[in-house]
């Protein structure tokens, strides 16, 4: 499927009523976040600079790449679930939508592996590493 196949099958959906309410829309509700993996191209990357990365200490499942994902609603929209989250490493992306039959549970050495794992955030423009932070997966 193109990515613009894809977005005209899955358009991106707010998972609140729109700002300023932060009132989840009918059919989504809030759970206590999850760690997951989503196959890479699946759609959420949709603006033409951003290119699908395979998240390191993923398996190649199925023969896709796949990314890591912190996933903290659920909800069933026109028959689809989807999970809404953000990415664990990247740009600070928050509500992303994910097709819930695009992700799959990280297995044990996964969360093992990333459990390890201190992410950084470096400035653009100086280079220098700002702060730190665990990847929050738990093992």
């Amino acid at each position: 499927m193109t990515k613009e196949e894809y977005l005209e099958t899955f358009p991106w959906i707010d998972p609140t009523k729109g700002y300023p309410s932060d009132e989840l829309r009918p059919g989504v509700s809030r759970f206590k976040p999850i760690h997951l993996a989503v196959s890479v191209g699946a759609s959420h990357k949709t603006l033409p600079y951003m290119q699908p990365m395979h998240s390191a200490h993923l398996e190649h499942v199925d023969g896709k790449d796949w990314e890591l994902i912190n996933v903290y609603y659920v909800g069933i929209i026109n028959g689809v679930k989807y999970y809404w989250g953000g990415f664990v490493e990247g740009l600070g992306f928050f509500n992303v939508m994910f097709v819930a039959d695009h992700t799959r549970a990280l297995t044990p050495a996964e969360r093992e592996a990333w459990s390890k794992v201190t992410l950084g955030m470096y400035g653009s423009h100086s280079g220098k590493l700002s702060y730190t932070l665990p990847s929050g997966v738990e093992a």
